[in-house]
């Protein structure tokens, strides 16, 4: 897969599972159904010019392990 031909290097290279988020923005932790902050789970970085996601943004994965409430939040680089 080439990489990204205008994007800094370290974009591509930011996907995570668990752990601490690494957001482009200011930070978004979502609360589920039973009114409780969620809990951090993946982000998906963009890959390259063909898979970029909101300008080089990212998106994060949340889930609730009481009620299995599951939220994503995409942010734009």
């Amino acid at each position: 897969m080439l990489p990204f031909e205008w994007a800094a290097p370290v974009v591509g290279t930011r996907h995570r599972l668990g752990g601490d988020t690494e957001f482009v923005q200011h930070p978004e932790i979502p609360q589920c159904s039973c009114n409780n902050d969620m809990t951090f789970y993946a982000q998906l970085d963009s890959i390259n010019d063909e898979f970029c996601l909101a300008d080089v943004g990212m998106i994060y994965v949340f889930v609730c392990f009481d009620c299995y409430d599951t939220k994503s939040i995409l942010q734009s680089g």
